[in-house]
This record gives structure tokens, C-alpha cells and sequence, in this order.
């Protein structure tokens, strides 16, 4: 029932795309009042319903207006995980020819770093088939649909299988504690010449910073990343909003005990 009422809402906030926007505002804005609206829709609405990723390394990716277990504000603002810039700008110089997204949700990573870098080939892993349905459709209005292959759910034997046949891999992992046992070199040898960004869940398997750290140090330059906070300095130009608004719409709800590790193959430009 849950994921029928999902759907349906999806379905809903889609309809910014087809209705002008000018009318729409009004209605979401007596919805907020009468309280039958999300703050984050109500926001989104005074932000002028923005169909695009506003700025950052995905900036111009189309976008729907649903996320699967975070946020979606940050997503069209560009500040979402800005902290991964850097990194993921630099991945354009790797060439990859295959891109793995371990925790995909809508498909935020999935589809911007197919854009972004062409790979050969991308795919997507998630237990969620309202972010598989979801992924999809961004793909879709992207034109990625073709590079992109979902999965639902994932494996040790999927990453080697997919791992071994490529040259220059990127994995992006999001998995809430399973890059415990996703990322290890063992079962996967093939891990040992991608390129990685994992958010690393050390509130939910304390000692994965340290076992991840043990795992790869010999293979890869290692370089860790805190969450940091958002300010207005953070916005795109020409976005306003009121600090209250802003303090809600840029709000990732990451625990102090979450971070990434930035790992790059040795012996690789």
C-alpha cells in the first residue's frame, strides 16, 4: 500500500513538467497552507519548479521532482554531496569505459556521471523498485536510457562479473553499511584498478573507515571527506531564498559519522 501511495505522488509532482508553471505555483502554495503539501514541494514551487540541476559537475541534467531516501532540494540546488565535486570533475580525465552505481536511488549519480563521462556502458544496483522505476525515467528524459542497465539488487559475483571485463572502472557506492562486504578485494579482485567513491557508513558498521582503509591502502591512494556545512554561499547565483527556507532545502541529513573515501588506483595518472 505504501508503495502504491509512492507511486501515486510520483506521478503527481511529475505533472510540473506538462502544466505552466505559473498556474501550478498558486495551487501548491494553498495546498502548503491547508497543510496537504510537502515543505520541500512548497519550496520547490517558490524556486520556480526547476527541471534541471542548477549547478555543479551534473549541472543541465534534467530531473524529476521524487528522490528514494534522501533529499531533493539539494539535488536541484547542486549542493548535494558538493563535497564529491573535486572528485568526480576529476574522473573525466579516467576515461572510464564501464560506470557502477551501488545504491542508485532515482539515479542522481547514475545518470549525471553517464552524461558527464560517456562510459561504454553504466549500471545501476538497487533494492527499491520505486528508484529502479524512477531511474528510468531520468534516464529517459537525459537520452542515457541505452548506456544505462538497471539491477535489482546487487552481489559480490555481479561487481566481478561486470569489474573484470572492463579497463578503466568507476565505482560510485551508497549502500547504508553493505560496502562492508561490496568492497573487498578478496572476493572482488577486479576492485583493485577502479576508481571508487563510497560513502562509508561508520555509525552503522563501526570500523569500516579503518577495514576499507586496511583493504585498499596498497592498491589505492586514499583520501577522506567529512560532510561539511551548506551556507548561502553555497547557492547557485541568481537563487533566493529566505534563511529559514534555506536551512530546510540544503539540509542533507548527514550524521557526523558518515563521510566518503576517495580512492584512485596507484600507479595511474
Amino acid at each position: 500500500m505504501a508503495s502504491m501511495i509512492d507511486s501515486m505522488k510520483d506521478h503527481l509532482k511529475e505533472i510540473v513538467f506538462y502544466v505552466p508553471k505559473d498556474l501550478l505555483r498558486p495551487v501548491v502554495a494553498v495546498l502548503w497552507h491547508l497543510g496537504l503539501s510537502q515543505r520541500s514541494f512548497y519550496i520547490y514551487s517558490k524556486l520556480g519548479f526547476p527541471d534541471v540541476v542548477l549547478q555543479g559537475p551534473f549541472k543541465g541534467m534534467k530531473y524529476l521532482p521524487s528522490s528514494v531516501c534522501s533529499a531533493i532540494l539539494p539535488k536541484y540546488l547542486g549542493t548535494y554531496e558538493k563535497e564529491l565535486w573535486s572528485a568526480i570533475e576529476k574522473l573525466r580525465d579516467k576515461h572510464p569505459d564501464i560506470v557502477l552505481d551501488v545504491g542508485s536511488a532515482e539515479g542522481f549519480y547514475g545518470v549525471g556521471l553517464t552524461i558527464l563521462l560517456q562510459p561504454n556502458s553504466t549500471h545501476c544496483f538497487d533494492i527499491d523498485r520505486r528508484a529502479i522505476r524512477l531511474l528510468c525515467k531520468n534516464a529517459e528524459l537525459n537520452d542515457v536510457s541505452k548506456k544505462i542497465k538497471a539491477h535489482h539488487g546487487c552481489s559480490v559475483k555481479d561487481l566481478e562479473d561486470l569489474l573484470c571485463q572492463a579497463k578503466n572502472p568507476v565505482v560510485k557506492m551508497d549502500v547504508e553499511g553493505c560496502e562492508d562486504e561490496l568492497l573487498d578485494p578478496i572476493p572482488i579482485p577486479s576492485l583493485r584498478k577502479a576508481e571508487i567513491i563510497v560513502e562509508v557508513h561508520e555509525g552503522l558498521r563501526p570500523g569500516m573507515f579503518r577495514r576499507l582503509e586496511e583493504r585498499f591502502s596498497t592498491t589505492h591512494l586514499i583520501q577522506r571527506l567529512q560532510p561539511l556545512e551548506r551556507s548561502v554561499h553555497d547557492l547557485p547565483p541568481h537563487v533566493t531564498m529566505s534563511l529559514d527556507d534555506l536551512g530546510f532545502a540544503m539540509d542533507e541529513a548527514h550524521s557526523t559519522e558518515v563521510g566518503w573515501y576517495i580512492m584512485h588506483p596507484r600507479g595511474q595518472n
